[in-house]
């Protein structure tokens, strides 16, 4: 760290309370001042951004960005101060979007992809839990709801003439959900 000299005039109180504090901490009036006005300018900029997303100027990320926190630590604050947390449809389409396009940044919709010299390729399947939940790696296949797809945990439905779908690539704990196969 660069550290540069400054020279400033406080008032009597602040110096008094700032030596009590270096004489309680047992460091010198010069490293004392240093974290004092870091702390002050951490909370500054605290401050600042709350007040920028309060007025629905930043967002949740710039604001945690601005105020040099997580967001997880941000969301805590706005909780502490009982803020409201401004997150209207459109943050989540984008959030959904985002989680979207990171899933399938891997593997395109029907893009097709060669393993093992076979063709293959991933596409988002309708399931159910009709036979319980479903796991990675499951074989799914073809359930009593029509155009779903459900586990085939136990390996007994795939000889019961079962249409077989394919792999799952997701877990589904849900009663319906939309996961990648790869067929």
């Amino acid at each position: 760290m660069n550290i540069n000299r400054v020279s400033l005039t406080l008032p009597r109180e602040l110096l008094e309370k700032s030596d009590k504090i270096a004489k309680e901490k047992m460091e010198d009036r010069s490293t004392v001042m240093r974290e004092l006005l870091n702390l002050g300018i951490r909370e500054y900029m605290l401050n600042k951004s709350l007040y920028l997303y309060m007025e629905k100027k930043i967002s949740l990320g710039k604001a945690s960005e601005i105020a040099n926190v997580s967001v997880w630590k941000f969301l805590d604050v706005l909780k502490d101060k009982k803020m409201p947390l401004h997150y209207d449809l459109e943050d989540i389409k984008r959030e959904i979007d985002n989680i979207v396009n990171e899933w399938y940044s891997y593997d395109k919709i029907a893009k097709k992809r060669y393993w093992n010299n076979k063709k293959i390729s991933i596409l988002p399947t309708k399931a159910t839990n009709e036979n319980g939940n479903i796991k990675i790696g499951d074989i799914l296949v073809s359930s009593s709801k029509k155009g779903y797809a459900m586990s085939d945990e136990n390996k007994k439905l795939t000889i019961n003439n079962k249409l077989i779908v394919g792999i799952t690539l997701m877990p589904c704990s849900k009663q319906e959900c939309i996961i990648n196969v790869q067929h």
